[in-house]
């Protein structure tokens, strides 16, 4: 009930959504770094009332099962997890020094059966796309690191991003958007200001308090940066923020608002070397 006020949390669907559409709208997809894009908005009738959430597809390839990094419950009957929760809080969740963080999360994938290279690139891959995308919701939450695996390989999958793009907004700011107060340079403004708070978030794995160190640190250790196709991504975000308001009318400010964020925030000079815009796709 105490996430009621806050539509971030309320309605962590539309950043599901949005983010899948992000991830959609990159050219070139990197086979070692799997991430589930198909998260899509919905309405589901629950205890004789309708909710919002996510219809998302199985990414479990038959034959595999899905496993987590860590748990609190490490005494789960039929789960079993080959990294104490105790070391991932001391060297992930409460790190700060970045090489130690990094070479503990390596090692707690090897554990798994995640070749060195393969855990390293997609552990780098999925930090600058956690701090492209503010995601606070990585470093402190073993349950976040995710993989599938048969008796013969392992495979992180990049999962879950219902904490990213997070923008202050509650019944009171949908309201006020609804009486039209704000002019279009005010709600340009607004943006604004939501998009540093995106970037000041420092999100993801390696989420030290200067932001232009973390990227040096993700690019020292081989991020490639996300090219994107822009004019998808503008087309397919307005198409899903139609369909939201239809579902849900009630957040159409809050998933517009969010929509306009996601794309000013990826054409931010101080994101630039984490994503790339398809200049081709432009054209």
């Amino acid at each position: 009930m105490g996430f009621k006020p806050d539509y971030n949390y309320q309605y962590s669907s539309v950043s599901e959504d949005f983010v899948s559409v992000f991830l959609s709208s990159i050219v070139t997809k990197d086979p070692d770094f799997y991430s589930v894009n198909s998260y899509l908005f919905n309405l589901f009738s629950l205890e004789n009332r309708l909710v919002t959430g996510v219809l998302v597809d199985n990414f479990v390839i038959p034959g595999h099962l899905e496993k987590i990094l860590a748990s609190p419950n490490e005494d789960e009957p039929y789960n079993q997890y080959l990294v104490k929760y105790s070391d991932f809080i001391a060297e992930v969740a409460t790190g700060s020094n970045l090489n130690d963080i990094l070479d503990s999360l390596i090692a707690f994938f090897e554990q798994y059966g995640v070749p060195y290279e393969r855990a390293k690139h997609f552990i780098i891959q999925q930090a600058g796309f956690d701090l492209l995308l503010g995601n606070i919701d990585r470093k402190e939450n073993s349950g976040n690191f995710v993989m599938i695996s048969n008796q013969n390989t392992t495979k992180p999958v990049n999962f879950d991003y219902g904490r990213m793009l997070q923008i202050i907004w509650s019944e009171t700011t949908e309201n006020q958007f609804r009486t039209g107060i704000f002019s279009e340079n005010d709600i340009e403004e607004i943006v604004s200001d939501y998009v540093n708070s995106v970037i000041q978030a420092r999100g993801g794995i390696f989420n030290n308090i200067d932001f232009e160190k973390n990227i040096d640190f993700l690019l020292e250790n081989g991020f490639k940066p996300l090219r994107i196709n822009l004019n998808q991504l503008t087309t397919q975000l307005s198409q899903h923020v139609d369909q939201i308001r239809l579902k849900a009318p009630q957040i159409t400010f809050f998933s517009t608002v969010k929509a306009a964020v996601l794309l000013k925030l990826v054409q931010d000079k101080r994101v630039m070397r984490l994503v790339e815009i398809d200049e081709e796709a432009i054209q």
